[in-house]
């Protein structure tokens, strides 16, 4: 018995005190992270975007660019959760306007996360279970490019936008209007830029972001994660000499969400 005790005790990594200090709430410090954010993203857009830099600067800047962008999902996430200021209003409004960059909606999303936080790995219940897993070489690289997670989004989007929730449990008659509402104007942002782009006939939609995500979300929904399994598995098992080569952690990236 007091062994089956000793392997269920929680082994308390940090101190209640670190604890403390690390969920504290700033605006100022959730500011100077984000600044942090869009000054890579700012460069690397730079140097992608701006035609005096040799081809070679440009490429290579490219899915700095990309990443950068995807990656305001990370935003979009911390903000959803409310702990990246303190300032509620703040999380809000930089949720949306990160969920536009990185092509996720942050009223939809912060709905359809609660119940994955509900239910976690409750077959039926949690919706980051709901897409089948690669089985096999060419659904893995199908995986892979993206192309899975574009398809849902652009399914989930076109569904909310005519009003269609009834496979989505997790938002409420009360909710409803206002995740319609909030994709609607999302998806206004994106035609307002088509439009300019044709009327000037300049493909800045495509060259400013739709190739930079393109080739951005993979990188932040697998090539990313599988680098940090990876060293983290290096660590874990080089006690038990073993090749720490793992499959991408987020190889079952939920397309309505990741």
């Amino acid at each position: 018995m007091e062994f089956i005790k000793e392997a269920l005790k929680p082994n308390q990594i940090l101190s209640n005190e670190e604890l403390s200090r690390l969920n504290t709430r700033s605006n100022r410090l959730g500011l100077i992270h984000l600044t942090l954010h869009f000054i890579v993203l700012g460069t690397s857009g730079y140097l992608w975007l701006t035609t005096g830099h040799s081809w070679l600067i440009r490429i290579l800047a490219l899915p700095v660019y990309g990443f950068s962008i995807a990656s305001m999902f990370a935003v979009v996430h911390e903000c959803c959760h409310r702990t990246a200021f303190s300032s509620r209003r703040l999380n809000d409004v930089i949720a949306w306007i990160a969920g536009v960059l990185s092509f996720y909606n942050s009223s939809f999303y912060r709905l359809y996360h609660r119940w994955h936080h509900r239910y976690t790995r409750i077959e039926g219940r949690d919706p980051e279970l709901e897409d089948p897993k690669p089985s096999n070489l060419k659904e893995y690289l199908i995986e892979l490019s993206g192309y899975n997670w574009w398809r849902g989004k652009l399914h989930t989007h076109y569904r909310v936008v005519i009003g269609q929730l009834e496979d989505f449990p997790y938002i409420s008659s009360s909710a409803r209007n206002e995740v319609i509402r909030s994709t609607r104007l999302h998806m206004a942002v994106y035609g307002s830029v088509l439009a300019l782009s044709i009327l000037y006939g300049q493909p800045w939609i495509v060259t400013y972001w739709l190739l930079p995500l393109v080739l951005g979300q993979p990188i932040k929904s697998e090539v990313a994660p599988a680098i940090i399994t990876c060293f983290s598995g290096a660590e874990k098992f080089s006690d038990k000499k073993l090749l720490p080569v793992h499959l991408p952690m987020n190889i079952n990236s939920p397309t309505k969400s990741q």
